[in-house]
């Protein structure tokens, strides 16, 4: 039964200067990860580090998505997002290092956003 249950997560690493807590925005992880409403666990990072959910500047805020190396000659970073309403977009590493942020390393599901709202 124990098996059952995922590991828990040492509390240390939410306080962490190595991680950061990060607000989900927009619809275009959906279902994945829900905007306005869970939060993920991000480290920063300057480069591309597999494939991943990827935090990125856009210029006005920061934006969501799952990036793969295109493996060709092109050298290139797929950009794509879990909501089928957005395109997917390509990158060269040296585009996609200047905006990168961090990538994701959990997600963080808010089940009840009215007892965390009262915290």
């Amino acid at each position: 039964m124990r098996d059952f249950f995922a590991p828990s997560m040492p509390v240390d690493i939410l306080q962490s200067p190595v991680f950061r807590v990060v607000p989900v925005l927009g619809d275009a992880m959906y279902p994945t990860l829900r905007g306005d409403h869970d939060y993920v666990l991000m480290k920063p990072v300057t480069k591309y580090a597999g494939e991943g959910i990827y935090v990125l500047d856009n210029g006005i805020g920061i934006d969501f998505y799952r990036a793969e190396s295109t493996m060709d000659e092109t050298r290139q970073i797929r950009l794509f997002r879990d909501n089928p309403a957005y395109r997917d977009r390509f990158m060269t590493i040296a585009q996609f290092e200047a905006r990168v942020l961090g990538i994701v390393v959990a997600d963080i599901k808010v089940r009840n956003g009215r007892l965390l709202a009262s915290a």
